[in-house]
């Protein structure tokens, strides 16, 4: 309930403080590869290490969960012990139980994955309050800015380092704008603006 409302209440923050804050026009995403700007859903979005998932299964209460992956991007699941659901999408990751529990525990289990939180977008430099905020699927980099209380006097607004992961555990840097869709688990930097 408090996370409903607490989401409920940094959505309506972005609707009203967005358009005001970012008034400027921006100009285009240089640098970024056209992978690095599509939306992220729930369906395509592959799980990492700090994702909070829910774990349904139909008429078995006692395994129905929720778990935290962890730093080597397993959960740990009643009856079958550790399981890798990084790399994975929530399809995915309800199929891989499915046929774990299939056989030895359940004749034909029925497996819902769901996202209750991404990993947390994290916002530093030129920005009012630097830290780390909850991913909602939508978040640009303007909205990020806005969570971290918007932009300060010296901030350059045109061109923000926003420093990925990669599916090899490798970080690349690409270049964006207010515009830039962020992806979990990103680090933006906002730099001072020379002008």
């Amino acid at each position: 309930m408090v996370k409903q409302v607490l989401r409920s209440a940094v959505i309506a923050t972005l609707m009203v403080f967005a358009p005001v804050l970012f008034a400027e026009e921006a100009s285009s995403t240089a640098g970024a590869a056209v992978s690095d700007v599509v939306l992220i859903t729930e369906a395509t979005y592959s799980l990492g290490v700090n994702d909070k998932i829910e774990i349904v299964v139909f008429g078995e209460d006692d395994l129905s969960v929720e778990r935290r992956i962890d730093s080597r991007g397993v959960i740990h699941y009643p009856l079958i012990g550790a399981i890798k659901f990084k790399g994975l999408t929530v399809q995915q990751a309800a199929e891989k139980l499915e046929d774990a529990l299939r056989g030895d525990y359940l004749i034909s289990p029925q497996v819902n994955v769901s996202i209750l939180e991404y990993r947390q977008v994290f916002v530093r430099g030129e920005v009012k309050q630097p830290g780390g905020f909850p991913f909602i699927p939508g978040l640009t980099v303007g909205k990020a800015v806005a969570l971290a209380g918007g932009f300060t006097e010296r901030a350059s607004r045109k061109k923000i380092d926003v420093s990925r992961e990669q599916e090899d555990g490798v970080r690349a840097d690409v270049t964006g704008d207010i515009k830039f869709f962020v992806q979990p688990g990103d680090v933006l930097i906002v730099n001072e603006s020379f002008f």
